[in-house]
């Protein structure tokens, strides 16, 4: 992103600076898996197992103009005769600390998975657990200032979800489901060295619910119950609001209730 402000001063001058913002992201991922269909003790089943790597890499320039005289006067320009030109590099006009950065993110994931599925008369059952292991790997430089920053931070990723259907006849089932997972306190790319002591935030879900089917009146309408929450959310210590901790916990619960009707066939 390449960008500027203009501010017209008397008599006839317009004041100019410069920004830029080159962000580039690179990613790719490697996938595999296995699958079994077929009957075990005459019940139908179904067996997945997969594995996966992947790598994301973003890297981020950043450039904005100082204020000072020498600058000013350099990228001042007529009002009415405004010919700014293409951005000027001239590293003259991005002294001074924090003006002339350069970061890099670089997250690589690995990650084994497996799913089954199995059918015995009315009952169906659904499950997947996945375990991921996240390596977080970011530095900071400041072209300015002579100083380079970075660190390293690994995660455990595990998640999985369960779900389970029973068949009270041919237009009506109950059915229950539980899922958990994690997810980082910020974007992993903009990790700061702070949030990266922090454990991954953990989430779970959970619904039970009953659903109908009625052909006659081309109804189909369903009832559940919900519980979701979500650990190690980060917010201010009680005691020092200037202090960030990740205690905190969110959560939601209530009952959904959902219809669909066809007014002709």
């Amino acid at each position: 992103m390449n960008s500027e402000s203009a501010v017209v001063t008397a008599p006839s001058s317009i004041m100019r600076d410069q920004t830029l913002i080159s962000p580039e992201q690179r990613f790719w991922q490697e996938h595999f898996d296995a699958t079994h269909h077929g009957t075990i003790a005459g019940t139908e089943n179904r067996f997945v197992v997969g594995g996966e790597y992947s790598e994301t890499t973003f890297d981020n320039r950043r450039r904005f103009s100082n204020v000072s005289a020498g600058t000013a006067a350099a990228l001042r320009v007529a009002a009415l005769q405004p010919e700014v030109g293409f951005y000027d590099f001239n590293p003259a006009f991005t002294s001074g600390a924090g003006n002339r950065t350069d970061t890099n993110s670089d997250v690589q994931v690995v990650g084994v998975s497996g799913g089954r599925l199995d059918a015995l008369l009315r009952l169906h059952s659904r499950g997947r657990p996945s375990a991921r292991s996240v390596e977080v790997q970011r530095r900071a430089e400041d072209l300015n200032a002579a100083w380079l920053t970075g660190f390293t931070a690994s995660y455990r990723a595990n998640s999985g979800r369960l779900r389970a259907v029973y068949d009270l006849s041919a237009k009506s089932s109950v059915y229950a489901h539980y899922s958990n997972a994690t997810l980082p306190v910020n974007s992993l790319f903009l990790l700061s060295s702070g949030n990266a002591a922090f454990p991954l935030s953990r989430g779970t879900q959970t619904e039970i619910g009953f659903k109908q089917s009625v052909p006659e009146a081309r109804l189909e309408w369903t009832a559940a119950v919900y519980n979701i929450e979500l650990d190690n959310v980060l917010s201010r210590d009680a005691n020092n609001a200037a202090v960030t901790v990740n205690n905190g916990k969110e959560s939601s619960r209530g009952v959904e209730l959902s219809a669909a009707w066809r007014p002709t066939r």
